[in-house]
C-alpha cells in the first residue's frame, strides 16, 4: 500500500439518466458507419436559427444503443423515449453554447492546454492513443470536445453556481441542526519516512532525535512518494492505514514521539508524532465554508432546471417531428 495514495424495465429511467452523463462524457465523432451516408445539409432541429443535422444526431443515438444495447429490450416506446433525449440533449448543448457566446465567455489556450493535460495524465504510454483510436476520436475533435465541456461548465458557474444565495442565518440554523456531522474523532498527525531495508531504518531510528533532522532524513533517503510533502501525512483516524502502522502511530506520545521500525509491503517506516487532535465539535467558522457549498448544492439542480426552462421559453426551437419518428438506430 503506497502510504501517499490515501432488469432494465425498473432501471429505464436509471439508464437514460446515465446516458445524460454520458453525453457529456463523449463525443459526436464516434461510431460513424450509418451516420456516414447521411447528408451533413438534413436537419433534426433548428435553435435560433442554428440547425442541429441529422447526422450528429444520428452519431450520437448510435453511441447510446452501441454502448446501453445489452441493457434494452426491443421495446418501440423506449426507442422514442431515448431519441426525444437525445435530440433534447443536443438542444441544451445548443442553447449553452449560444448563451455563452452572448455573456462573451471563452476559454483560454491555457485552460484547454490544462484540461487536456490533466485527462492524459491517468494514461501511460501509448494507451491515450489507443483510447482514441478505439473510439474513433482524432486530437483535434478530442479538443473540441474539451472545449465544449469547460465552456459549459464556466457558463453554468457564472449563470447559476455563484447566483445561488446562502445566509448566514441559513448557515448557522445547518450546523445547529446537524453537529453530529461536524464531530471529529481524535487524530493524529504524523510524518513518515520509508526506507528499502531493516537496517537502514534501524540506523535511521537511532541517530534521528529531533524533527528538524527527521524532516532531513526523508528529503535525502526516503523511498516514498510523500516525501514530496516533507512525509506528512496529514491526520491519521482508525481504519486509514494497515493496522501494524496504527498500532505504531496510536501509541505515540509527546514524550515519545518517534515509532520503532514498522515493516510493510512497501518498505520500512519510522513515524514522527506531530500532533495530537483531540475529540469533539468543529467550530462554525472551520465548517462554514463546507455548509454552504452543502446548501447550494441541494439548490443547484432545481436552480439549473429553472435556467434552462428559460433559456428554451425565450429561444426558438424547432424539431423536425417526422424525421425523428422515422429513425430507427441500428
Amino acid at each position: 500500500m503506497q502510504l501517499f495514495s490515501r432488469g432494465l424495465n425498473k432501471a429505464a429511467a436509471g439508464i437514460i439518466s446515465a446516458f445524460l452523463f454520458f453525453l457529456i462524457a463523449s463525443c459526436d465523432s464516434m461510431q460513424e458507419e450509418k451516420s456516414a451516408i447521411i447528408p451533413e445539409n438534413e436537419t433534426i432541429a433548428v435553435v435560433n436559427n442554428k440547425k442541429i443535422s441529422l447526422s450528429k444526431f444520428q452519431r450520437r443515438l448510435q453511441r447510446f444503443l452501441l454502448n446501453y444495447r445489452p441493457l434494452l429490450s426491443a421495446n418501440e416506446e423506449q426507442l422514442n423515449t431515448i431519441k426525444e433525449t437525445v435530440v433534447h440533449q443536443l438542444i441544451k448543448e445548443e442553447l449553452m453554447f449560444q448563451e455563452a457566446s452572448r455573456r462573451g465567455i471563452r476559454i483560454s489556450q491555457e485552460e484547454l492546454e490544462t484540461t487536456e493535460l490533466e485527462s492524459i495524465t491517468p494514461f501511460q504510454g501509448e494507451q491515450f492513443d489507443r483510447y482514441l483510436r478505439d473510439n474513433n476520436f482524432s486530437h483535434e475533435q478530442w479538443r473540441d470536445h474539451l472545449k465544449r465541456i469547460l465552456l459549459e461548465k464556466k457558463l453554468i458557474k457564472k449563470e447559476i453556481n455563484d447566483k445561488i444565495p446562502v445566509t448566514k442565518r441559513e448557515i448557522q440554523q445547518y450546523y445547529e441542526k446537524n453537529k453530529d456531522e461536524f464531530q471529529q474523532p481524535k487524530a493524529y498527525r504524523v510524518r513518515s519516512i520509508t526506507l528499502a531495508s531493516r537496517n537502514e531504518a534501524e540506523a535511521i531510528l537511532h541517530q534521528v532525535k529531533t524533527k528538524n533532522e527527521f524532516i532531513k532524513m526523508i528529503r535525502d533517503y526516503s523511498i516514498s512518494l510523500d516525501k514530496i510533502a516533507d512525509g506528512d501525512l496529514g491526520f491519521i483516524e482508525e481504519q486509514e492505514l494497515p493496522e501494524e502502522m496504527e498500532n505504531a502511530i496510536f501509541r505515540l506520545t509527546r514524550s515519545k514521539r518517534f515509532s520503532p521500525v514498522i515493516h510493510s509491503q512497501d518498505g520500512y517506516h519510522i513515524f514522527y508524532l506531530e500532533k495530537i487532535r483531540r475529540p469533539g465539535l468543529l467550530p462554525l467558522n472551520a465548517v462554514k465554508s463546507k455548509i454552504k457549498e452543502t446548501l447550494a448544492e441541494l439548490r443547484r439542480d432545481k436552480a439549473y432546471e429553472v435556467w434552462m426552462n428559460y433559456l428554451k421559453k425565450t429561444a426558438s426551437i424547432e424539431i423536425d417531428d417526422a424525421v425523428l419518428a422515422s429513425e430507427e438506430g441500428f
